[in-house]
């Protein structure tokens, strides 16, 4: 048999095998992580692009699977096919749509690890619209199976599907803003066996909009919708607990651009005005924490410093509200833990500006990984690791 139709049948069947494979060997048993989110980085955008392990770190790019090893210092596509071109379903490491034949793909701009497996969203097209479901994913890239149904997406007037709504994976079970025709919209608690159960319910309200974050075994919830006497905007930070199941306010006025937590007690939020102020959740007390910015779009941490995005600079902070560095920097951040800091972007870290390609030029973008022990220091080292991925001016 022609060796790539042979891994061609093969991932097909794997695709195919759906929530009959659940328990089968090829899966992890052993958490890397418990189920109540206790590592300490907050991404800017509350989902995870990035996802660590004991070994090192999963990450997405361009429809492909990545692992970089913090040993070894070096980066690999999932992938253990020889002379793979890493761009079809016979590929492990590649996660892109197919075509006609394999009309399915994934939303990159999530990851999760419970019970030593890979956890991300994906799509199959039904007609004019993507049903998204929860997928497994073993380490090895190799196994893939369908979990759960999530929510539907239908085609907008131009034809795209529009923004996958946010979601965190707490305790095995996904929380996020899953609407489609059949649900009231809100915060929905989804099983892995599929049962469903709205946790908090929006659809009575004017032109409602919920983001979210997960925080230890909370749920944040920034919550907005247009009061219908007044017709003035309400935006509120609500707090979920998902042990509990009992939902309070956090914040009765809430303006910021962005927020983050450094643990699970001290909320840090940017007003309109680009300066950050700190609440102790224990207490209540509020106080200015930075200023001097010029235009902050979004906030990060990790458990020792905050990161403020502001103008494609970033500004790091530690919990005293020392300015620990700040440097120039063009691309993607990813924040992995306590340890390293990656940068997607065709320059290095430091560089006043981003090399874009003109018409008929290449430029090869690359992850940039630096040691956060570094930060504050007069000269940063960034390991390169080439992602395969140009850029092609037109």
């Amino acid at each position: 048999m022609n060796k790539k139709y042979f891994y061609v049948l093969l991932a097909a069947l794997l695709f195919c095998s759906g929530c009959g494979n659940a328990g089968k060997e090829s899966f992890g048993t052993e958490e890397f992580y418990s189920a109540d989110r206790e590592y300490p980085a907050q991404p800017f955008w509350g989902r995870d692009d990035i996802k660590k392990t004991d070994g090192g770190y999963y990450f997405w790019d361009s429809s492909k699977l990545y692992f970089w090893d913090k040993e070894t210092k070096q980066g690999t596509i999932v992938c253990s096919a020889l002379n793979c071109d890493h761009s079809g379903p016979y590929c492990s490491g590649y996660f892109g749509a197919y075509g006609d034949e394999y009309q399915f793909g994934y939303d990159f701009l999530g990851l999760e690890v419970y019970n030593g497996n890979l956890y991300t969203l994906g799509y199959e097209y039904k007609d004019d619209a993507m049903d998204f479901y929860a997928y497994r994913i073993s380490m090895d890239g190799g196994r893939r199976d369908r979990m759960c149904y999530l929510f539907t997406r239908e085609k907008d007037n131009n034809g795209g599907f529009g923004w996958v709504y946010s979601w965190v994976m707490i305790d095995g079970c996904y929380y996020g803003v899953f609407m489609d025709e059949d649900r009231d919209y809100g915060l929905s608690k989804v099983r892995l066996d599929g049962e469903t159960t709205l946790v908090y319910d929006m659809s009575e309200m004017e032109s409602p909009h919920l983001w979210i974050k997960g925080v230890g075994s909370d749920v944040y919830m920034e919550a907005s919708w247009s009061d219908r006497e007044t017709g003035d905007r309400v935006r509120q930070l609500k707090r979920y607990r998902t042990k509990t199941g009992e939902t309070e306010t956090v914040l009765e006025e809430f303006g910021s651009t962005d927020y983050c937590f450094l643990g699970e007690d001290h909320l840090y939020y940017v007003d309109a005005e680009n300066k950050c102020f700190v609440i102790d959740l224990r207490t209540g007390e509020e106080s200015l924490f930075a200023e001097g910015f010029s235009d902050i779009s979004k906030i990060s941490s990790d458990g020792n410093y905050l990161y403020f995005d502001d103008s494609y600079m970033l500004f790091v902070y530690d919990e005293a509200g020392n300015r620990v560095d700040a440097f120039a920097y063009s691309g993607t951040v990813l924040f992995g833990d306590e340890d390293y800091l990656f940068i997607k972007g065709t320059t290095e870290p430091g560089s006043e500006t981003e090399i874009k390609p003109q018409e008929g030029e290449s430029v090869q973008r690359n992850m940039w990984i630096m040691d956060k022990k570094q930060l504050g220091g007069e000269d940063r080292q960034w390991m390169r690791f080439d992602l395969g991925t140009v850029l092609t001016g037109g």
